[in-house]
């Protein structure tokens, strides 16, 4: 009997240490890796498009959706510990967080893309987080992370049977096409680019200029390339002047 007892008082005093252990502690945060609720606090976000660009030239006629840019918040040692493919899934919401630092980044598009609708956008926004607490309107404001690019062709060039350029982001594959006819813009990764420009003649003889030198645009750059021959019908293009709008 007394032995009966002793096991009976056993079983009872595990049983109040397990149910001790579980009041202690937050078993709802292992799932997500997070520390007990008590080192937890909150934030909330923001993201806006700022469409001025660094150089002289006025904004652009872009009009992006911020809830559809793409937010990632990093911690200190910037891990991705969170991360949305549009900001539409979070906005309004509270994030629960461990205490500490972070950044918010936010993107719209890809940072390596070239094409005439590769725009890219992207910005930081650290913050800190602090125990029980919520942070409240932390704001990423993007801004474009790549370089824009125009052709501009000159009267000479303008009367060969045919002429197109050639831009290309030193260390990438794709490139932009300036055919006769493109009126439009390009985006390209900030960096040193460079152009090839092609021409033919009224007799179907063709000509090929490299520009030697890499051409520097940096993000946030709106960059005319004004190209022209030496003489009308094709000639030898004149080195090409650049000109930030």
């Amino acid at each position: 009997m007394n032995t009966f007892k002793h096991l009976l008082l056993q079983i009872f005093v595990v049983a109040m240490l397990c149910s001790c252990g579980k009041e202690g502690y937050d078993f709802g945060n292992e799932d997500n890796g997070k520390e007990p609720s008590a080192n937890l606090g909150a934030v909330e976000f923001s993201v806006s498009a700022d469409y001025t660009l660094r150089t002289k030239a006025e904004g652009t006629n872009l009009n992006l959706d911020p809830d559809k840019f793409s937010l990632a918040i990093l911690n200190a040692s910037n891990y991705i510990v969170e991360q949305w493919s549009e900001f539409s899934q979070v906005k309004g919401q509270s994030v629960e967080l461990n205490h500490g630092a972070y950044k918010a980044r936010a993107w719209y598009g890809d940072s390596t893309a070239t094409g005439f609708d590769a725009i890219y956008f992207t910005g930081e926004s650290s913050f800190q987080v602090e125990r029980l607490q919520t942070t409240r309107n932390v704001t990423v404001t993007c801004r474009q992370g790549n370089a824009k690019v125009a052709v501009a062709w000159g009267e000479n060039i303008k009367k060969s049977a045919d002429y197109s350029a050639i831009v290309k982001r030193e260390g990438y594959a794709d490139s932009l096409l300036f055919s006769k006819d493109e009126t439009r813009a390009g985006y390209i990764p900030a960096g040193n680019i460079k152009l090839k420009v092609s021409t033919k003649d009224s007799q179907g003889t063709e000509r090929v200029y490299e520009h030697e030198a890499a051409i520097p645009v940096a993000a946030q750059d709106f960059l005319t390339l004004h190209i022209d021959s030496k003489s009308s019908g094709g000639g030898t293009p004149d080195t090409p002047s650049g000109e930030d709008d």
